[in-house]
């Protein structure tokens, strides 16, 4: 029996990343609980949780991070990282695979911008034709000089309030 190798599956460099705007790079990463029986780790790129349709398992060595480049990605697809702990002997220990990564290189297109003000305040909405984040820049000048917190979440319909301004 072997113990579990991996405590995470990561896309992206670091952190889980949901969403990528590359087209020919996809990168991913593993955090390691034991490697007890391990010979090398090989990881596998596919559109399905598990799959191997975009890069068949390949061999990373030792290391417990990899980036895949010379791709051909296709924009609004998900895809998944699968990396996989292997003996010696070719025994697969243990196999996990990532939440999946978005590839999105398109971008958004905004319409329907309309911004109302007081004298103290001003909130502007809009639309996108795809989810995403929310975040207004502005300033007396074209350079700007302020913006409002960027938010987490992908919307389509969109709503920032600027408090604080003067009068």
């Amino acid at each position: 029996t072997w113990a579990v190798i991996f405590a995470a599956v990561n896309d992206g460099t670091a952190a889980d990343t949901d969403l990528t705007n590359s087209s020919s790079q996809l990168s991913g990463n593993w955090s390691v609980v034991s490697s007890s029986g391990v010979d090398h780790y090989e990881y596998a790129i596919g559109t399905t949780s598990g799959g191997s349709n975009v890069v068949s398992f390949t061999s990373a060595g030792l290391a417990t991070s990899v980036t895949a480049s010379g791709l051909s990605l296709t924009n609004n697809t998900t895809y998944y990282f699968t990396a996989r702990a292997v003996t010696s002997g070719s025994e697969v220990i243990e196999a996990l695979t990532t939440d999946g990564i978005l590839v999105d290189t398109a971008a958004a297109v905004f319409s329907n911008i309309v911004a109302s003000a007081n004298a103290s305040s001003a909130t502007i909405t809009w639309t996108s034709n795809e989810g995403a984040t929310s975040k207004v820049r502005y300033g007396l000048t074209n350079a700007y000089g302020t913006e409002t917190t960027e938010t987490s979440t992908l919307v389509t319909s969109h709503s920032v309030t600027i408090s604080g301004l003067a009068g």
